[in-house]
């Protein structure tokens, strides 16, 4: 009679050959899954374990660690703290699925499970793993949560509580940078793995891969030959601006149809003779990206926390990207912007106009309103402004920072040659001003591509209104980076 096999000595083959499944789901990450799969294991079998995985955006950090969760059938509970970075939502959601809980449309959806704090779910975790083995706590966009005790708690949580629960952190920063470090709390140091930005042939191969699956044409062998050319040709040019597999989809869904379109006539026309065809739409394209890289990474580019994090949220622009890769004119305008987003348009003459009478009000109380109207406009917020308005201003402040420019050069100068050289001069600013008049009306088109600017319906007579994004951190940031000071234009009462 032959002995059976144990059920133990064939999990390690049945387990070896998920992992490959799912590795053949992800071109270029083979190894990436191997190591992750790896640490999963030793979060299975030791009583805590914290792990780190990031990398740029748009890499398969998060697609890679669920798809392998749930091949090997591990319990675990994913939160995305893009979603909501509060105690409450994120520690309720993760009791309740580790329950294994479902919500229910009778109650609105809403989790039957209240968590206030860490303290509380400290208390109710190891019931919530109870007899279901190891489980794993998952934190896509954690530095979203780097440098607070939130992250900190959850960090010690299995050690802590003696519960078999360990923890895997998905971002973009490493832990070396220190920003995931909180002064008041020690955090466990995590085993980490990195995703880097996939290579030319690794792009094709994936791009490749997602259009035989999503194919509704059914995905002939003619039709691969020539998506495979277009890609080749398409992709190199793509990779000198950017990495990124979203954009690169983006880019891909919209070009390929223009580029298979002569065949689709009934032309006959060779691959070089196709991506000649659209050459012009693909420079377009890669201008837009080019534009979007310029703050440090698309629409996620001129889009960071003024603590200068180095990445990006939208809505703020960094420190600095605005500081040292905007053009110099397109600094001006957005100072510009930012002060006629603040002050009120009457008072513009009084802030302006140099033969402006200037009648100061010195008593306590006109001082207390003008204190009360500062704290009412930055709760406010920024107001809208048209064109004009923002020009007026913009030729303003960039003539003072001009003509202290060239005192100051003026005082530097040796005095012998004056006459010579204040005709050079004339002829330089003569010229200069030419320049910039024809230079200015395309940067403000600039700054609203780059979101920095947001255009606003106005009325007929008011024409298009504008809106400043800039914060101001930036603002001052940027002020001192060209020199201006920036309180001098500012007037909230």
């Amino acid at each position: 009679m032959t002995a059976r096999p144990s059920r133990n000595a064939a999990a390690p083959c049945s387990t070896d050959e998920v992992v490959a499944a799912v590795a053949a789901r992800f071109p270029g990450r083979e190894h990436e899954v191997d190591d992750l799969a790896e640490q999963l294991r030793c979060g299975n079998t030791k009583r805590s374990e914290v792990c780190l995985v990031h990398g740029p955006s748009a890499t398969g950090k998060t697609a890679v660690v669920r798809a392998l969760l749930q091949a090997l059938g591990l319990p675990h509970a994913y939160f995305n703290c893009a979603e909501s970075s509060r105690p409450r939502p994120l520690l309720s959601s993760l009791l309740h699925q580790l329950k294994g809980g479902k919500r229910l449309r009778e109650d609105g959806y809403a989790l039957p499970i209240k968590c206030d704090g860490l303290a509380d779910f400290r208390l109710q975790l190891p019931a919530a793993v109870g007899r279901g083995g190891p489980a794993w706590l998952v934190l896509d966009k954690a530095d979203r949560l780097a440098g607070s005790n939130l992250l900190a708690g959850l960090t010690r949580v299995g050690h802590d509580t003696g519960a078999q629960v360990s923890v895997l952190l998905l971002g973009r920063l490493g832990w070396a940078t220190g920003r995931y470090v909180c002064e008041t709390a020690g955090e466990l140091w995590p085993k980490e793995l990195f995703f880097e930005h996939y290579s030319f042939e690794q792009l094709i191969k994936i791009m490749e891969r997602r259009r035989t699956r999503s194919s509704t044409i059914g995905g002939t062998a003619g039709e691969a030959f020539v998506y495979h050319q277009f890609l080749k040709q398409f992709v190199a040019a793509f990779c000198r601006t950017s990495n990124n597999l979203l954009d690169l989809q983006a880019a891909c869904d919209k070009l390929f149809p223009l580029y298979v379109q002569p065949l689709h006539d009934g032309r006959k026309m060779q691959g070089p003779q196709l991506y000649k065809r659209i050459n012009g739409e693909v420079q377009q394209v890669l201008q837009k990206l080019q534009l979007q890289q310029g703050g440090g990474g698309g629409a996620a580019a001129l889009a960071g926390s003024a603590a200068g994090e180095g990445g990006v949220e939208r809505g703020r622009a960094s420190s600095f990207g605005l500081a040292f890769e905007l053009p110099y004119v397109s600094k001006f305008l957005l100072l510009a912007a930012y002060i006629a987003s603040r002050n009120k348009p009457a008072s513009d003459r009084a802030v302006f106009d140099a033969g402006h009478s200037k009648r100061g009000r010195r008593n306590a109380q006109a001082h207390d309103r003008q204190v009360e109207a500062a704290l009412e406009a930055k709760l406010r917020g920024p107001h809208s402004f048209p064109l004009e308005r923002l020009l007026h201003i913009f030729y303003v402040i960039f003539a003072h920072h001009d003509a202290e420019e060239e005192k100051a050069q003026e005082e530097e100068e040796p005095e012998e040659g004056g006459s010579a050289g204040g005709g050079t001069s004339e002829a330089q600013r003569e010229t200069r001003r030419v320049m910039q008049q024809a230079e200015v009306l395309y940067q403000v088109c600039s700054l609203v591509t780059l979101r920095l600017l947001d255009q606003c319906s106005g009325d007929v007579l008011d024409g298009q209104l504008y809106r400043c994004n800039l914060g101001e951190d930036m603002a001052q940031a940027l002020a001192a980076n060209v020199r201006l000071t920036l309180t001098d234009y500012l007037r909230l009462d």
